[in-house]
């Protein structure tokens, strides 16, 4: 394991193995800054935060800074390896408000088989098909996000909830009614390959957002720019054109996008 300060002070452990880092993180501590400035906008001190996908904890214990001592960020992260660094990396950081759960969400109760990948460690997913180099699954807890919130967090309101589940996202939000009506902001990884691997039509996850009172917001974590959703479907031809772009670059990428819902 090595060890950088990310910018907000905290110290971050990893594995320099994994190929899901960020590059400049690895000499920095730096990752998708414009990502962190997006976030740094919708989390406020006090609120509520629900960290899916949490890996290995650097954008959890950047919510815990924002959120800080009043508020409380519940990191749900369901493969034991990962789970136990981003038990450190909070630990390290004295992030007192951060609380561990130790499964996945998905649309029903149960467990399933997390297929976790040899080398990119941020692409364990419940679905075969997302997983590069496959080593094995592990069995791991499934409990809905509705049932979470209403046992784990009373039903408070939350202000932000982070998605990154590695094509689970559609399926979660589903099961979701109740939280996403008293959730403030979603920030979502929009992997349409990974999404579709599930079964489910990528694009009905978006319009589930805006089926429930969200306006959206697409961003580009290399530009920092954003652009408001209004017709789903307009999304259809950015991902194509960036499906372009990925098979020309050569590196076996898929168009991955990031969304922000926010309450109209």
């Amino acid at each position: 394991m090595e060890r950088q300060q990310a910018p907000w002070g905290d110290t971050i452990w990893f594995d320099p193995a994994d190929i899901s880092l960020d590059p400049p993180f690895l000499t920095t501590g730096v990752s998708w800054p414009h990502e962190l400035h997006a976030l740094k906008r919708m989390v406020s001190p006090g609120d509520r935060v629900i960290d899916v996908g949490a890996s290995l904890g650097y954008l959890t214990c950047h919510l815990a800074h924002l959120s800080g001592p009043a508020g409380s960020v519940h990191a749900v992260e369901p493969n034991t390896a990962m789970a136990e660094l981003l038990a450190r990396n909070v630990t390290a950081n004295q992030h007192a408000n951060v609380t561990i759960a130790p499964l996945a969400f998905g649309d029903r109760e149960g467990h399933a088989d997390l297929w976790l990948s040899r080398t990119n460690l941020g692409r364990h997913s419940l679905y075969r098909a997302n997983v590069p180099n496959p080593a094995h699954t592990e069995r791991v807890p499934v409990v809905t996000a509705d049932s979470y919130w209403r046992h784990q967090m009373a039903g408070a309101p939350v202000g932000l909830l982070k998605l990154d589940a590695e094509g689970a996202e559609h399926r979660i939000l589903q099961s979701a009614p109740e939280l996403l009506a008293a959730t403030r902001h979603v920030w979502m990884e929009f992997w349409p390959e990974g999404i579709a691997a599930s079964g489910d039509d990528p694009y009905s996850a978006l319009t589930l957002l805006q089926d429930v009172g969200f306006r959206l917001t697409r961003y580009d974590l290399v530009t920092g720019a954003s652009e408001n959703v209004g017709q789903v479907t307009e999304l259809r031809a950015v991902v194509h054109d960036l499906a372009q772009w990925v098979e020309e670059d050569g590196q076996g990428l898929s168009p991955i996008l990031y969304i922000h819902a926010e309450r109209s």
